[in-house]
């Protein structure tokens, strides 16, 4: 299928364009909160974000540079039809530096992405109008830079998540990105993408992959530790599409408060089932086990419903510690002072690295995930 991005507009702090395939056609809009001026070439990375890897041709009416069009062909699987000539200039190595911008979106594994990197990382949010209502306080509240943008009415996100690197890749040049930070979990569909991750280049930016070696509840344990103070605001902070993820955040936040006696300032909050049965999300089941370890059948009903009764001995007789553990494969993929400083972090907050019995745990757990799936 083929996809054509055309009558584009680029002004500074604002990108319009139509689009149109067999199937679709509409408008997408990105405003910034800054007057920058964005390249072409990253704005059609920015497009090319949208496109995921599920056309075979992408047509970008704009005049780019040779080695943009072959970076976003790899990247999704495409050809990219669209006016070469323009140099490529990749400002990083003109100024040498490690500048850090992280895809932020406020909620408790932000957080947690904060801790464990280096700096001060520049911060980058989308604000998806009406279904970014419950994010903006985390965005004033962490002076995010804004980027607007009607992606949620349009279908490229039900083809692909890599529209949220979007505003990132817009202000690249605004602040010299050099490491771009996408704050990936780890769970049973992304243990495999660590050297995919590592070594995909958005636009010069490196995807530093050091989330990716933590899963939610990890990260949650880091965040409770490190945020205690901005935990109520962030475990609200998800998109109105997505409730399924506050009632997640709640639940792994109550029991690590509970099982690490932290005491945390935690507002009183109505815990609401998400109404999700068991092998429709293979991200919730992998998160509703450990829930159902350590704190039942019914707290876990509350993320997954109709939970196989074969679950309970599968968390009976199989370590979940992982599930609290970073896998170390990840340090492999990043810069040596980088790598330090996670490492200095997880000690911190005594994180452990994964034994090589964690690792078969994780490989027992996510095999009986994949026996149970829901056919699609």
């Amino acid at each position: 299928m083929k996809i054509t991005f055309e009558d584009i507009i680029n002004q500074q702090g604002f990108i319009r364009a139509y689009y149109y395939d067999e199937c679709h056609r509409g408008e997408i809009r990105f405003e910034m909160s800054d007057p920058i001026h964005v390249r072409n070439d990253l704005v059609a990375e920015a497009f090319g974000a949208l496109c995921g890897q599920y056309y075979d041709e992408i047509e970008i009416t704009l005049k780019i540079s040779a080695k943009t069009k072959t970076e976003i062909e790899n990247r999704t699987g495409a050809s990219v039809i669209s006016s070469t000539g323009l140099r490529f200039w990749n400002f990083n190595k003109m100024i040498s530096n490690d500048v850090k911008t992280l895809n932020f979106s406020g909620d408790v594994a932000n957080l947690s992405a904060l801790a464990l990197t280096p700096g001060n990382p520049n911060k980058v949010s989308l604000d998806f109008g009406k279904d970014a209502i419950h994010m903006y306080e985390m965005f004033d509240r962490w002076n995010s830079r804004i980027v607007k943008t009607n992606v949620m009415e349009t279908h490229f996100p039900s083809i692909t998540s890599d529209y949220y690197a979007i505003g990132t890749i817009l202000y690249k040049d605004y602040f010299n990105t050099r490491y771009m930070i996408t704050g990936l979990q780890l769970d049973p569909l992304t243990v495999n993408m660590t050297k995919i991750q590592a070594e995909q280049a958005i636009a010069g930016m490196i995807n530093l992959p050091h989330t990716l070696g933590l899963s939610a509840v990890g990260h949650t344990k880091i965040a409770c530790k490190r945020w205690d103070e901005e935990l109520n605001t962030a475990m609200n902070t998800v998109k109105v599409s997505q409730p399924e993820v506050r009632t997640q955040q709640q639940l792994l936040v109550a029991i690590e408060n509970e099982r690490a006696y932290l005491g945390l300032p935690l507002d009183k909050m109505l815990i609401q089932p998400t109404g999700i049965s068991w092998g429709e999300n293979i991200k919730l089941d992998f998160l509703a086990l450990y829930i159902l370890k350590h704190r039942g059948r019914a707290w876990a009903s509350y993320l997954v419903q109709n939970i196989p009764t074969e679950a309970e001995t599968w968390v009976r007789k199989i370590s979940l510690d992982f599930y609290e553990r970073y896998y170390p494969g990840v340090l492999n993929y990043m810069p040596e002072e980088v790598k330090t400083y996670v490492q200095q972090q997880l000690e911190q907050y005594e994180i452990a690295l994964y034994s090589e019995q964690d690792w078969q745990s994780f490989q027992m757990i996510r095999a009986h995930l994949f026996k149970t799936r829901q056919p699609r």
